[in-house]
């Protein structure tokens, strides 16, 4: 984040990183009264306090952050990547790969 934090607040850019959307979403977000900026810069940049966004993320892991998205509610979801594989086509044909998958699912 570089000089993201001015006065207790957060630039865009990095309250969508903290949270995981884009910055685009944020916008759509700040319009929809959903989350809210704390104000802009002389630039019309926006700032976001940081205790309203590290609440969000809060709220985000208890399931209760809600955006409006096209006059419906959609709940943030964390996102993670998963990553399995075989190092042999026997392992593959012996269903080594789907059940480590199972497993991480």
């Amino acid at each position: 984040m570089s000089v993201a934090i001015i006065a207790g607040c957060l630039a865009i850019g990095a309250v969508a990183s903290m949270l995981g959307v884009s910055t685009r979403t944020l916008r759509r977000w700040d319009k929809a009264g959903t989350m809210k900026q704390a104000f802009r810069t002389a630039g019309n940049h926006r700032r976001y306090e940081r205790h309203a966004v590290l609440d969000a993320i809060q709220h985000e892991t208890t399931g209760d952050f809600r955006s409006s998205r096209a006059g419906h509610d959609v709940r943030v979801q964390p996102r993670a990547a998963i990553y399995s594989r075989v190092s042999s086509t026997r392992q593959s044909l012996d269903g080594e790969l789907d059940r480590q998958q199972a497993t991480m699912l």
